[in-house]
């Protein structure tokens, strides 16, 4: 018997994908895939000696897990990894971090999207 909510999600994910996303590229080294990504923000709480704050994500690249794929198949994003979004001629680069120690992603109970927390460090 199929999984409704996973096929419900494979649906859903294919929709936001299609229709409400942006080209970009992943990168690891010297590995790279091109991805469509929709485009998101988290908000993560800080506690710190100073007390405690609120910071956000700069942008959370939001992509079908099955299409991150480097080197030997399906891949979950590390810290540091990067992603490279052209905006009017200009490529932003953002490197794949969370801060206190948190995952930099986050995937849905069917593994099927992937949420990718960023930084933007710079252009090219």
């Amino acid at each position: 018997m199929t999984n409704v909510l996973q096929t419900g999600a494979a649906w859903l994910g294919g929709v936001l994908i299609s229709h409400a996303s942006e080209s970009v590229t992943y990168h690891r080294g010297d590995q790279k895939v091109p991805l469509s990504a929709a485009l998101g923000q988290t908000e993560f709480t800080v506690s710190d000696v100073e007390g405690t704050r609120t910071e956000h994500s700069d942008v959370d690249f939001i992509v079908t897990a099955a299409d991150l794929c480097l080197d030997m198949g399906i891949t979950l994003p590390q810290r540091g990894d990067r992603i490279k979004w052209t905006q009017s001629s200009v490529v932003q680069v953002y490197e794949v971090m969370a801060p206190n120690g948190e995952q930099p992603f986050r995937l849905d109970p069917t593994e099927t999207i992937l949420r990718i927390h960023t930084k933007r460090t710079g252009t090219e």
